[in-house]
């Protein structure tokens, strides 16, 4: 179940594979393969040999050096060895016998289905496969150039044979690029556990981020690869630092979002977004907030967004509570970081969470942040019908292959009409943005004051009982009971009412209507 899953939310989704593709472009610019270190007639060549490359042809087939090329990155396990993929079909590799038990279930539901099934797995292999081989010709020029160099200068007498140099150009790729011929063998495990969603994936990200920055720094101090440590390093920043930080902050800047807007954007935000990088925050011709979730189109994103949790917990801090120390925001920002991080290893996979929701959690999904006791599925009181109903069409749309609920924003914004359950109204352009992970997304702010408010109201709930069933258990009760559970109910009750406090400065910092809020 977990492999058919995880398939189904990949290899079959189409918003997935476009931006599979797209966000692979930043291992390419990480490693300093773009210009202005490559001219730009060489990229456009590189791109339509990596494309020739791939196997299986879409279009036409390889030709014989093709064909030698790839089965050489085949050998020197470059290509082929997508992290992500790899782990999802190791699931059915661990469970089948005579061969490929997920063929098997696809080819039994029909050709046209098997078709399909294996078009999708193809191409996700190819859009992972294409800029590896990108990277590789990139860096086996790279390696050309630099001993070519060295040869002028008189630095060596002799550059090294072709084959050396491209065995060391696959060996760069292959540990500066997720590649799941590397993960370790307890990542792999951790795959049959019904824990951990694309584990690997996660764990090929710190593994090659390290490797990239270790290699600039090693190839800085060599005599004849120092150019391109160079170019690597500043790769290195690019990505890293300019994607995740200095852009973002350059564009908020020039849209007028202040600091303080944006940390108060972020009390409203969903939990998995409240310390993402924030693209471009805006206010639309409507005067709502919008902004893009860079996580969903940065992969490095994972290595980076501990640090982001750090700034956007101080800021968050110094601008709601200027006299609390540093160290607050620090230590919680620090948390919530590590937290992300440890996430796709500790979380339920998305099957095992389905299940849970429906018989372990009694008709109510995961206590979040955000719906601290989960948001209900089934209503109890409902009948058997309405229940068995309302459990398949969650258990579709939460399990279901293809990307079907971003395929439905964007034929309901195509006519213009409201979507989903609440008839939120949806822009095409906002949507077609999705397919590289570049989706604007509304704040929607009357949605996220409901959602504090009730949050409010339930923690004052529980901040009394710690009075009433301290005090009223039936057995003897002193005075200094009473007091010790009245301070400690009192002491709740102002922190419920200091985080509400919170919620309403966040409010008029964005300028929310009054007459709503009060």
């Amino acid at each position: 179940p977990k492999g058919m899953a995880q398939i189904a939310k990949t290899v079959l989704g189409p918003f997935t594979h476009t931006r599979n593709f797209a966000t692979a472009g930043t291992f390419v610019s990480m490693n300093g393969n773009l210009p202005p270190f490559k001219n730009p007639a060489f990229m456009v060549k590189n791109f339509k040999r990596s494309f020739n490359t791939v196997q299986p042809q879409f279009l036409y087939r390889n030709l014989p050096r093709d064909q030698a090329l790839y089965k050489f990155l085949l050998d020197e396990r470059v290509a082929s060895s997508s992290a992500t993929y790899k782990d999802i079909t190791g699931l059915f590799d661990d469970i089948g016998k005579g061969g490929d038990v997920f063929d098997r279930i696809f080819k039994s539901l029909g050709k046209s289905v098997s078709k399909i099934y294996k078009g999708a797995q193809d191409l996700y292999l190819a859009e992972d496969d294409f800029f590896k081989i990108f990277s590789f010709i990139a860096e086996f020029d790279n390696l050309k150039y630099a001993h070519k160099a060295a040869l002028q200068v008189g630095k060596i007498k002799k550059p090294p044979a072709d084959i050396a140099l491209m065995r060391e150009a696959a060996d760069i790729v292959r540990n500066t690029m997720p590649n799941y011929a590397l993960t370790g063998s307890f990542i792999q495990a951790s795959r049959r556990s019904p824990l951990g969603n694309f584990v690997s994936f996660v764990s090929e990200m710190v593994r090659t981020t390290g490797n990239s920055v270790q290699l600039s720094l090693k190839h800085i101090n060599d005599p004849v690869r120092s150019g391109m440590g160079a170019r690597r390093l500043f790769g290195n920043a690019f990505t890293l630092a300019g994607l995740g930080f200095v852009i973002p902050e350059i564009l908020r800047g020039l849209y007028g979002i202040s600091k303080e807007a944006l940390a108060a954007m972020r009390e409203f935000l969903p939990s998995f977004s409240e310390d993402s990088t924030l693209f471009g925050p805006y206010r639309n011709e409507k005067g709502e907030y919008m902004y893009v979730d860079l996580s969903q189109a940065l992969p490095y994103d994972t290595v980076t967004n501990p640090l982001e949790s750090i700034v956007s917990g101080v800021a968050r801090e110094q601008t709601f509570d200027p006299d609390s120390p540093l160290i607050k925001g620090f230590v919680e920002g620090t948390a919530r970081g590590i937290v992300r991080l440890m996430r796709p290893f500790v979380d339920e996979s998305i099957w095992f969470s389905t299940f849970n929701d429906i018989f372990l959690r009694g008709g109510r999904t995961k206590p979040t942040r955000d719906f601290p006791k989960g948001r209900q599925i089934v209503n109890p009181s409902a009948p058997l019908g309405d229940k068995i109903v309302a459990i398949s069409e969650y258990v579709t749309r939460k399990l279901a292959p293809g990307s079907v609920q971003q395929l439905e924003r964007l034929y309901d914004a195509t006519l213009n009409k409201p979507s989903g359950k609440y008839g939120k109204k949806y822009e095409v352009p906002e949507e077609l943005r999705g397919f590289i992970g570049l989706r604007s997304v509304k704040l929607d702010l009357d949605q996220g004051i409901k959602s504090k408010i009730a949050k409010f109201q339930n923690k004052i709930f529980d901040d009394r009982k710690l009075l009433t069933v301290e005090t009223a258990r039936g057995a003897p009760v002193t005075e200094n009971d009473i007091i010790r559970a009245y301070i400690k109910a009192n002491k709740a009750r102002y922190q419920s009412l200091s985080e509400l406090k919170r919620v309403v400065d966040a409010a008029n910092v964005l300028q929310y209507d009054d007459k709503k809020l009060f």
